[in-house]
């Protein structure tokens, strides 16, 4: 991911810059207005989700209404199965932007990528559970088995540091 671009400049009312951590690369951007944009690209094309519980193992029910190749992907008792979470984080200082973007590469005799929004406002202590368990479990139905979407290594907490360490500025 390429932080800077050849786009105009921020407008008067647009934050200075823009934090950006994507797996464990993190740095800043004045490209504010190009990044907005991605942004609510990304927002509109996320896979909605209820969190349905925070523990033991962090729990989502997916919105599969728009993606219907989801359900037979998320298939959990499929051999084949396989999944590749990346984390990307948006923040401004002024928290007008404040979001995590869990990108997922998955695989189940086809390939297909989808992404999870969290918005730090209603989320962090659901992001703060995914990553003490390293989990998440993705259900698509109350009646199909969930599958479980595991984290092999510390990446969302250097995200969770960046955020926090936002959130410290902005106070």
């Amino acid at each position: 991911m390429q932080a800077s671009c050849t786009h105009p400049e921020n407008t008067p009312q647009s934050p200075a810059s823009l934090h950006i951590v994507s797996g464990f690369w993190a740095g800043e951007t004045s490209q504010v207005d190009y990044w907005r944009e991605q942004i609510e690209t990304m927002k509109r094309d996320a896979v909605p989700f209820q969190v349905l519980s925070p523990s033991p193992v962090p729990s989502v029910l997916l919105d599969v209404r728009g993606h219907p190749l989801l359900p037979h992907l998320l298939d959990a008792t499929s051999p084949t199965l396989e999944m590749w979470p990346t984390w990307c984080t948006f923040m401004t200082a002024d928290l007008g932007m404040s979001d995590t973007f869990l990108l997922l590469s998955v695989y189940n005799r086809q390939r297909c990528q989808f992404a999870l929004h969290f918005h730090h406002h209603q989320h962090i202590p659901f992001l703060e559970a995914i990553e003490q368990t390293q989990q998440l479990k993705l259900s698509v139905s109350a009646h199909e088995q969930s599958c479980i979407v595991h984290f092999y290594d510390p990446e969302l907490a250097v995200h969770l540091e960046k955020i926090y360490a936002v959130f410290r500025q902005a106070m």
